[in-house]
């Protein structure tokens, strides 16, 4: 059995991981981007006004910020989002309208909500330096590693003799 039947398993090739590992990091760059600065833009809104209960819950109008389709998306039902954002008097509404609906978040996750949508250290310029390095070590990994394949057969078939 070859060293390189290890990396070519039904089809499956190692740059094919590689490229598959690079195109999750991208994703998962942006997705803490987008979760830090859009979506936490009403966590530190809710903070900032000391919207901690049901009885101090804010609108988005009285927050300064206006109501979009990315914010009724992270705000649906048994959502991460609606853990830490609550909504006021939701069940006594059969059908609430989002522009008159009240939020606030429990003083008991507002640690949680500070650390998950804290802006700090993320912005869209660090996660373009982060897609750009690990693209050149997805491009050095695709250069070196079959190089060290060659090596370890080299040396599996120099022990073999």
């Amino acid at each position: 059995m070859q060293l390189s039947s290890l990396f070519n398993y039904q089809g499956i090739t190692l740059e094919i991981v590689i490229w598959s590992l690079f195109i999750g990091i991208i994703i998962g760059a942006f997705a803490i981007w987008y979760s830090r600065r859009v979506l936490g833009m009403l966590v530190r809104a809710l903070l900032t006004a000391q919207a901690n209960s049901a009885v101090t819950a804010k609108t988005f109008s009285d927050l300064g910020i206006k109501n979009t389709f990315i914010y009724r998306l992270a705000l649906r039902k048994n959502s991460t989002y609606r853990k830490i954002v609550h909504i006021a008097d939701e069940e006594e509404q059969k059908k609430p309208n989002i522009n008159v609906l009240k939020f606030y978040i429990p003083e008991e996750v507002n640690f949680r909500a500070d650390s998950m949508y804290n802006p700090k250290g993320t912005t869209l310029l660090g996660a373009l330096v982060a897609i750009f390095a690990f693209f050149i070590m997805a491009i050095l990994s695709l250069v070196v590693i079959p190089d060290l394949i060659t090596m370890v057969q080299d040396l599996v078939t120099q022990f073999g003799k």
